[in-house]
């Protein structure tokens, strides 16, 4: 236990501080004022004399891809806001600095090809990597980048720019790692986010379960508190383990696990930088099957997981980003009652706004980044 003397503790409501008071912690708060001292008094304890600092409650990130991000660290990077002829001349230099590496294939991450006249293509890489065989993953995730050798050695085929689902597989492909050894990874970049102010992430990863998150927790790996998300495909593994959304399971380990049930994650359409967002207008320069974006799952197939999901008390954490997509998933919210937040609602018509509080439906926005802070960005997306 910690004892906190004088510490002033912030409402994130007003921005407003408390006098100074003690505060009495375990892995949560215990008692306040004359009562935190007073069992601090019964009980072995540390102290720390906090001076009249602020003290405020733990930071939650409700949208982390840990694995991805932990891959992503080992990746070299190139910018988000460069034109392709930039972003080749940065895979040159990357290319050379790692002549002598024994990697089958390089791996880069980072790039925004909404931003070029056209996406890119396996020859325009190859003319800066030769053999090497190279893949960039974008910055959204939602598209790589590969040149010709890497897709001999990933056995596709192609003009090289895979979006999606095609996309998502080779990012799979890519990262088998031994999992102790990303274990460790996840532990640093979980560390670095402890030390930050995060206490709790939901995790996004795709094909990440409780079990990978206790084996975590069990070797010290994990210093915060996670919910674990779960995709169409695990569902019914989901729903055999009996734990509702926000739930831990009964482990051997004294106290209460930090690891908990996440929601069902469920992604309807893609990105907006991979101009793969569901919209009710199409693209200035096309994207998808009709130029408008995709759509991943079908509105019918997106009712059915959601009531299958509520009868398991798994809340639905819903990728939509582009408007039709939004407008589908809040339909489908309103169908099946489950409770949930849409995951990024980054394009929204007017009509759609109300909806929400009208519905319960919480809305999993993220930081905006410098990127979409940009002109370029704001011009691109209207």
């Amino acid at each position: 236990m910690l004892l906190l003397h004088d510490a002033r503790i912030l409402d994130l409501i007003d921005g407003s501080a408390s006098e100074p008071t003690d505060v009495l912690l375990s892995d949560r708060v215990l008692a306040l004022g004359p009562d935190a001292q007073q069992q601090a008094n019964s009980v072995k304890v540390r102290s720390i004399d906090l001076n009249g600092r602020l003290l405020m409650p733990g930071l939650w990130d409700e949208h982390v891809h840990v694995g991805q991000r932990a891959l992503a660290t080992r990746k070299f990077r190139v910018s988000q806001t460069a034109s392709c002829e930039t972003v080749l001349e940065e895979v040159a230099t990357h290319v050379r600095r790692r002549d002598d590496s024994d990697e089958p294939i390089l791996q880069g991450f980072g790039f925004r090809p909404s931003l070029w006249g056209s996406n890119p293509d396996a020859r325009q890489l190859d003319t800066v990597t030769g053999d090497r065989a190279v893949v960039l993953v974008s910055a959204d995730l939602h598209s790589s980048w590969c040149n010709t050798a890497a897709m001999r050695k990933l056995g596709i085929e192609g003009d090289g720019f895979l979006r999606e689902q095609t996309s998502f597989d080779v990012q799979t492909q890519l990262s088998h790692v031994d999992p102790h050894v990303l274990d460790g990874w996840v532990g640093s970049c979980s560390g670095a986010a402890a030390r930050l102010g995060i206490t709790g992430i939901r995790d996004m990863k795709f094909n990440t379960d409780v079990e990978t998150w206790l084996r975590r927790e069990a070797d010290g790996r994990c210093p915060l508190r996670v919910e674990v998300s779960v995709y169409p495909e695990r569902l019914d593994e989901a729903i055999a383990q009996r734990l509702a959304t926000g739930q831990s399971p009964v482990t051997d380990k004294p106290g209460p696990s930090r690891v908990a049930m996440g929601p069902l994650k469920v992604i309807v359409d893609g990105s907006m930088s991979t101009r793969t967002a569901w919209c009710m207008d199409s693209y200035p320069t096309g994207g998808g099957p009709n130029g408008a974006g995709i759509d991943s799952v079908r509105p019918e197939d997106l009712v059915n997981l959601m009531r299958r999901a509520k009868s398991a008390n798994l809340q639905c954490a819903a990728h939509a980003i582009g408007d039709r997509a939004v407008k589908e998933v809040l339909n489908a919210f309103e169908v099946t009652g489950v409770s949930g937040p849409i995951e990024h609602a980054q394009v929204l018509t007017d009509e759609d706004v109300p909806r929400f509080a009208a519905l319960g439906v919480r809305v999993s926005v993220q930081p905006p980044t410098p990127y979409r802070r940009s002109r370029r960005y704001r011009r691109h997306v209207g």
